[in-house]
């Protein structure tokens, strides 16, 4: 992700937990990432990152999920848009 280290207080890393656990929850059944595991410091800090970015863009660079990247449909760019958005807004 390209994340530079930084120092994160507890209220942030439990902000950027929270925005992981809903980033990777899964709409249907089974989870995405099984229960209890834990959020590495690199993704705890990407995730700080994506909800202190200036844009929707600029929040999904720093997960590395930016649009049109070949790993990613049109429609998912759109969903991912969307998720960052309301995650940005919830946890403001």
């Amino acid at each position: 992700m390209g994340v530079l280290p930084m120092n994160l207080s507890d209220d942030q890393l439990a902000r950027a937990a929270a925005a992981l656990d809903l980033w990777y929850s899964n709409p249907g059944d089974a989870p995405y990432r099984a229960s209890g595991v834990s959020w590495s410091l690199d993704e705890l800090q990407g995730m700080h990152t994506a909800l202190e970015a200036t844009s929707e863009l600029a929040a999904l660079e720093a997960l590395g999920a930016e649009p049109d990247n070949e790993l990613s449909t049109p429609e998912q760019d759109q969903q991912n848009l969307a998720m960052i958005a309301e995650l940005r807004a919830r946890l403001a």
